[in-house]
C-alpha cells in the first residue's frame, strides 16, 4: 500500500499473462450470424442469384452472386476498402455461412467489380437496393426528400478524378456524388457517383425524376436542399407536380441583401426560438430576373446581444438567411422545417465513417460506382434491420449498431454435423436473441 497524506491508494495491477495463439473457430463477428440470416430472409441472396447468377461461367469457384454477397457482407461489417477483405478470407463464421473453406482473395474482388462496365449492371444493383425499402415507403403517407452532394478527395489515377469544388483539399482531384435520403424512413433512396468537376446540382432534375417511381402514392412529397439546388429548373420541376413541394435555401447575393435591408420595419415579425437572441422573420412575393414566375421568399434575421457583430452590409447588427418555397406555412415553420435538414449531414457522415463511401478502391469509375451502391445498400439493410428486428427507440449510427450487434466475440464449434456459434456471455442482447429470431421468422 502507498500512503498519500492520510488516504491509502492501491497500486495499479499489471499481471503477467502469457499469449497462446491456438484458439480455433474464433470470430469477432458473432452478431453477423443473425444479420446474415435476416439478409437471406429479406431476399438479398435470391435476387443476387437471379440477376447476377450468369455473369460468370458455371464452373467458377466463386460465382458473381457469391462475390457480391461477400462484398456486401464486408461493407456491413466495416471493411471500407477492398484490400481490407484480406482480413476475413479465413474467418470461420463467414466461411461456414457460405459453405466454403475459404472466401475469395481480395484481388478477385477488384477484378469482379470491374465487370460493371456499363450502367445496366449498376441499375440492376440499384433495383436490388430498392427492394430493401420499397414496401416500407409504399405504406408511408408522403415523404421528405433531403438531397445533397459530398466531395470525396482522391489520391490516385482513378477515372473521373477531376479538379472541382473541394473546400478541404483545394486543387485535389475528387469525385462529387449526389445522394437523396428520405427523412421519415431513414433510407438512402439513390446515390450517383459523378466526376469531381460536376456542380452540386448538375442533372438534379434528372436525378429527381429517377426517384419518382420509388415514392409513396399518397401524401405530399417535400424536398429540402441547400442553395446549390435553388435553380429555376428544380423549382419548376416541383411546381409542375401537384403533390410536390419544396423549401430551398437561397444564396444571399447583392439583390437579396438589398431586398432584406430595405424591407420596412412593419414587415418584420419577432419570434421566440427559445434563445436570448432577437430573431425576426418576414416574407415577400417577388419575381427575380432568372425566375419564370413570382415566388415566395422567407427571410430571417438574428441578433445576438452578447455578440452584436452581424452581416458586414447591415449596420443594425443582424445576420440574415433566406429561403424560397411554394408552401404557405408561417415563416417560422418554413425555417424550422429547413433547419431539420442538418440531419442529412449527419447521415452522409455516417456513410463515410461507418461504410467508407469516401474510401475509393478501384481505378475504374463504374467499379467505384458499384461499390458506392453496395455501401448504400448495406446502410439501408442496417436501417431495415433495426426497423424489423432490433426495434431500437432511436436510430443509431452505423458504428454504434455494428459495435453493439455485429462485433460480438464468438467461437464456432462442431458437434457431429451440427455447427454451434458460442457467443460471448457479455453480449448485451443475449436475453433478446430468441425474440430477434422470432421476428426474422415472422417476416413475409
Amino acid at each position: 500500500m502507498v500512503k498519500t497524506g492520510s488516504r491509502r491508494t492501491r497500486k495499479i495491477a499489471s499481471r503477467k499473462i502469457d499469449d497462446s495463439f491456438d484458439l480455433r473457430g474464433a470470430t469477432p463477428f458473432g452478431g453477423f450470424n443473425l444479420a446474415s440470416d435476416y439478409m437471406t430472409r429479406l431476399g438479398i441472396d435470391r435476387k443476387l442469384l437471379k440477376y447476377f447468377g450468369r455473369w460468370k461461367c458455371k464452373w467458377a469457384v466463386y460465382g458473381m452472386a457469391v462475390i457480391l454477397r461477400h462484398v456486401l457482407d464486408g461493407f456491413l461489417l466495416g471493411l471500407g476498402r477492398i484490400y481490407d477483405f484480406e482480413a476475413v478470407e479465413d474467418d470461420p463464421l463467414i466461411c461456414a455461412k457460405r459453405g466454403l473453406d475459404k472466401m475469395p482473395d481480395y484481388t478477385l474482388l477488384y477484378k469482379d467489380l470491374e465487370r460493371f462496365a456499363d450502367l445496366d449492371g449498376i441499375d440492376t444493383l440499384r433495383l436490388i437496393d430498392q427492394g430493401v425499402f420499397r414496401d416500407i415507403l409504399a405504406k408511408q403517407c408522403g415523404a421528405v426528400l433531403e438531397v445533397d452532394s459530398t466531395v470525396e478527395t482522391l489520391y490516385g489515377s482513378q477515372e473521373g478524378a477531376l479538379v472541382g469544388y473541394n473546400p478541404r483539399k483545394p486543387g485535389r482531384p475528387s469525385y462529387h456524388p449526389i445522394l437523396c435520403r428520405e427523412r421519415k424512413s431513414g433510407f438512402f433512396l439513390r446515390a450517383e457517383l459523378r466526376p469531381g468537376d460536376s456542380g452540386s446540382a448538375s442533372d438534379a432534375v434528372l436525378f429527381l425524376q429517377r426517384l419518382e417511381p420509388l415514392l409513396p402514392r399518397r401524401g405530399i412529397i417535400l424536398t429540402r436542399a441547400d442553395k446549390a439546388f435553388a435553380s429555376e429548373t428544380v423549382m419548376a420541376f416541383h411546381e409542375e407536380r401537384p403533390r410536390w413541394g419544396y423549401v430551398l435555401k437561397l444564396k444571399l447575393d447583392r439583390e437579396l441583401q438589398v431586398l432584406a435591408y430595405t424591407l420596412s420595419r412593419r414587415r418584420w415579425r419577432r419570434i421566440d426560438d427559445g434563445s436570448e437572441d432577437l430573431v425576426e422573420v418576414a416574407s415577400v412575393q417577388i419575381k427575380r430576373q432568372a425566375w419564370s414566375r413570382r415566388r415566395r421568399i422567407v427571410f430571417w434575421r438574428r441578433k445576438n446581444p452578447n455578440n452584436p457583430q452581424g452581416s458586414f452590409w447591415d449596420d443594425l447588427g443582424f445576420n440574415y438567411g433566406a429561403y424560397v418555397t411554394d408552401r404557405d406555412w408561417m415563416e417560422e415553420d418554413v425555417i424550422a422545417f429547413y433547419q431539420q435538414r442538418a440531419d442529412i449531414e449527419k447521415a452522409i457522415f455516417d456513410l463515410k465513417d461507418g461504410l467508407g463511401i469516401d474510401k475509393i478502391s478501384s481505378e475504374h469509375f463504374l467499379a467505384n460506382e458499384a461499390a458506392l451502391v453496395l455501401k448504400c445498400m448495406a446502410y439501408n439493410i442496417l436501417v431495415r434491420y433495426n426497423h424489423d428486428v432490433l426495434r431500437l427507440a432511436r436510430r443509431p449510427l452505423v458504428t454504434t449498431l455494428r459495435r453493439l450487434f455485429l462485433h460480438i466475440p464468438a467461437k464456432l464449434s462442431r458437434s457431429g454435423r451440427r455447427l454451434t456459434l458460442r457467443i460471448s456471455e457479455l453480449c448485451p442482447w443475449a436475453h433478446e436473441a430468441t425474440v430477434f429470431r422470432e421476428r426474422i421468422a415472422s417476416l413475409a
